[in-house]
Formats: C-alpha cells, structure tokens, sequence
C-alpha cells in the first residue's frame, strides 16, 4: 500500500512538473492574445476620453457613436476573461476521484486552451467524430495533459518541418478523429472510445521507434539553442508519462509513422457505455 501511495506521489510530481513545463510554453503565445484585446480597449477610451475632454461632458445613448465602443470594449474584456479562465482550469488541481467524462469534450478545452501557440504557429486543426460512446471513467485534469503533450508535439513537428518560407497550408494540419473500436480480450469484447491524432510533419524514424516511449528520451533540442519562444520543450517525458497514466485507467497508446512523412498517435480509453453521446455529433467535422 505505501509502495503504491509513493508512486502515486511520485506520478503526481511529474504531471505538476510537465503542467507548469506547457504553461511556460504557452505563455508567449497566451501574452500575444490578451495584448491585442488590450490594443484595442486602449484605443476605444483613448477616442472616448478625447471626445469627453474637446466637448467637456459626454452623453450616451444607444444610438450615440461611443455607445458601439462601449460594447467593443465588453467584448474584448469578456474575451481577456475566456483567456484567463482557461489557464486557470488548466493550472488548479482537480479531483482525485476518477468521473466519467466526455473526452470530446476534454479534448475541446484542450484546443481551445492551445490556441495561442496553434494560431502562432500558423498550424489547422480538423476534428470530427464517429463515436457514439464518448465517456470514460478518468481523471480530467491527467487526460487533459495527456491530449496536450501529443498536440503539442504535433505542433513542433509541423513547425520543424515547415517553416514561414516553406509554408504550406494544406500539410501543416493537425487531423483529429474521435471514434469507438472494439477488442477482444479473451472471451470477453471491450468498447474503447479512440483519438486519432494525425499529422504529415516529421515523423518517427524507425530506429528510434522502439524508444519514444522510454522516459527521458527526446528529439528536441536542448534549450541553449532554441528560440526564446521554444525553449519550454519539456523533460523528455511526455509520451512516457501519457502511457503512464492511460495505463491507470487500462487504456493504451498505440503509433504508426513514416520518417519526414507523417506521424499518427492513437490514444484508446475504456468507454463507458452508460452516458447518452453528447458533444460533437456522429459524422460532424469541426475546423479550428
């Protein structure tokens, strides 16, 4: 039991670790968001502070010319708001206990979280989903982390392999598929919910394919010679701890891939068969 506790505690110092590693990631790419919002409020009451000091008073109604600005302000305010929240869900622990859910919608937050770093790297996302069961029994916050280290590897991938004069928006895609597989297990057949995560970047060689699942192992650059807006890449447990956790949970990860062509992960969790399909519906396609 206590050799079981001290695991426990030990996984829980890697994913606060890796946790804080994205957080540092993302933080240039979260800055260049809530600054253009910024931007803009800025101007708004610099036009309304003019008007109020060239006529001494101002008056607003609906119809007036600042009343619009007043409502761009809202706006961009309620969009520094979304902005923050989504960090700090990220960044607070969560429950211990295990509930079902949605992965659909996990793996939504998950985007919506990233999309700093996606839209400053310039990278697609498409998402769809066949599944009809979408619900598993795990902890939010561990398969939040584990969706967030295979995207953002992804990322890095199509970002290496593609550069701003290399650009080309039909491969620097990240496709993503949500589906339901069944597999045997003895006598018994076992529902699993699937997340595909495909990506035409680098790829993995096949003489290293045996070792991306090792800890500590990574293809990244050490961080003295990365770019300032690179040089969180994470201690080389990513992937390691992904399978770690999906193991908890009996689920696995799975990978094919093709060297300078392309990289497909497949993350499978138990489905819980009992909870009605929510989110995405059968057969939609959602574009980020």
């Amino acid at each position: 039991m206590n050799e079981t506790k001290a695991n426990h505690e030990i996984v829980q110092k890697v994913l606060d670790s890796e946790k804080f590693i994205l957080l540092g990631k993302m933080a240039s790419g979260v800055a260049h968001e809530i600054n253009n919002p910024v931007m803009i409020i800025q101007n708004y009451i610099s036009l309304i502070l003019e008007d109020i000091q060239d006529h001494g008073s101002l008056t607003l109604t609906s119809a007036s010319e600042h009343y619009d600005s007043l409502q761009e302000i809202l706006s961009e305010c309620q969009r520094v708001a979304k902005i923050t929240k989504n960090l700090l869900d990220f960044s607070r622990p969560s429950s211990k206990t295990p509930k079902s859910c949605n992965l659909e919608e996990i793996l939504l937050g998950v985007l919506k979280l990233m999309d700093p770093i996606i839209i400053k790297s310039q990278i697609q996302i498409r998402m769809e989903s066949e599944a009809k069961y979408s619900h598993s029994f795990v902890r939010r916050d561990e398969i939040q982390q584990v969706f967030m280290n295979i995207l953002d590897n992804a990322i890095y991938s199509l970002r290496k392999k593609y550069t701003d004069t290399q650009y080309n928006e039909d491969k620097k895609l990240v496709k993503i598929k949500i589906r339901n597989e069944v597999i045997s297990h003895g006598s018994m057949e076992k529902t699993y919910v699937v997340i595909d995560f495909h990506d035409d970047g680098l790829g993995v060689s096949a003489k290293i394919s045996d070792q991306i699942f090792n800890p500590f192992f990574t293809t990244k650059k050490t961080k003295e010679i990365l770019p300032e807006d690179e040089k969180y890449q994470g201690l080389g447990l990513g992937l390691s701890y992904c399978q770690t956790i999906l193991d908890v949970y009996e689920g696995f990860l799975k990978f094919e891939s093709e060297e300078n062509q392309f990289a497909c992960f497949h993350v499978y969790l138990l489905a819980d068969q009992t909870q009605i399909p929510e989110a995405i519906g059968e057969n939609d396609l959602v574009t980020f």
